[in-house]
């Protein structure tokens, strides 16, 4: 017989939006209610960076011709140290947790009225723990349809949905996934 040969895609190469979704039976479920009602209730991760920010213009073009409703998040990892939390070990108290809080709900709602003014239905969410992990459980919680994040390929101590982060979102979450890979990576790519 023939064999045909199938190439892999690496999607990190890719320079458009990528949407992922996994091949099992709850997949299955998800694929045929988007079938039924597209996109509801798309999560956009965001941590502060412009990079971050990029996955926004593809959501919304995904959405545009439905009734789609945003929600921004941030999340906000308290470093530990040890088996402790460093709130604990070096004396933060919850004023300065809630100004952590306080200053990245303002950064959110930023961005929510760029969208807003675009005629979207956007509401903003701040919650404590390790990105990928409050990522997909907020996903799970709140029934995110969808979750759409860039992925970059470098690392940096801002850029916490960048890299590995995404990595685990995708190959944690029980919704599909669009990532939209960072202008800034794919400069680099073409110029190499």
């Amino acid at each position: 017989g023939c064999k045909r040969r199938v190439q892999s895609v690496d999607q990190r190469r890719l320079p458009m939006p990528l949407l992922l979704a996994r091949l099992h039976a709850e997949a299955l479920d998800v694929l045929e209610a988007v079938h039924e009602r597209p996109f509801a209730h798309v999560l956009i991760p965001l941590d502060g960076s412009a990079l971050a920010e990029e996955a926004i213009g593809p959501a919304l073009a995904l959405g545009q011709l439905m009734e789609v409703e945003y929600t921004l998040l941030e999340a906000i990892e308290v470093p530990v140290l040890g088996y402790a939390p460093a709130a604990q070990v070096v004396g933060l108290d919850d004023q300065v947790l809630e100004q952590w809080r306080a200053d990245a709900l303002a950064r959110l709602e930023q961005v929510a009225v760029r969208m807003r003014e675009r005629g979207v239905v956007v509401h903003t969410r701040v919650a404590y723990g390790r990105p990928a992990v409050t990522i997909i459980e907020y996903a799970r919680e709140h029934a995110a349809d969808l979750i759409a994040l860039t992925r970059h390929g470098r690392g940096g101590a801002r850029q916490l949905l960048l890299g590995s982060v995404a990595d685990k979102v995708v190959r944690g979450a029980g919704v599909p996934v669009l990532i939209q890979r960072s202008r800034e990576h794919n400069e680099a790519a073409t110029a190499s």
